[in-house]
């Protein structure tokens, strides 16, 4: 609860501030590159591959913002990691109960209103 509460700190200046940005200088000095400069240094926000990008983004936080060591942050791991398969197997039987119900409640109300025909046959 504490790093929640010193993140929330940290976070509210940037969050409770009308922040303008612009990147008039960023444009002209990419227009000063070279070819090969420009290969190096890349600007264009469409070439990052943001899937890899969010997979590393949050590892890094946790390690250099919040100064958690890779050894002690990642003991969470095993554990989380066994809550969500608990999680995932209660939600699929759970999913399973409720077509099995289903599936009743559909076959006795087929049985309840052709009862008559079922027992003349």
């Amino acid at each position: 609860m504490q790093k929640t509460g010193r993140f929330l700190e940290l976070m509210s200046y940037f969050g409770t501030r009308e922040w303008t940005i612009a990147n008039g200088n960023v444009r002209r000095l990419r227009g000063l590159l070279s070819a090969d400069e420009s290969r190096l240094l890349e600007f264009d926000m469409g070439t990052i591959n943001w899937a890899e990008y969010f997979r590393t983004y949050i590892p890094g936080i946790r390690r250099y913002w919040f100064r958690e060591g890779a050894v002690r942050g990642d003991r969470w791991k095993p554990a989380a990691n066994r809550r969500f398969q608990f999680m995932k197997r209660l939600v699929q039987k759970l999913v399973w109960i409720w077509v099995c119900l289903r599936m009743t409640r559909v076959t006795s109300k087929f049985v309840a209103e052709n009862l008559f025909a079922l027992l003349i046959a």
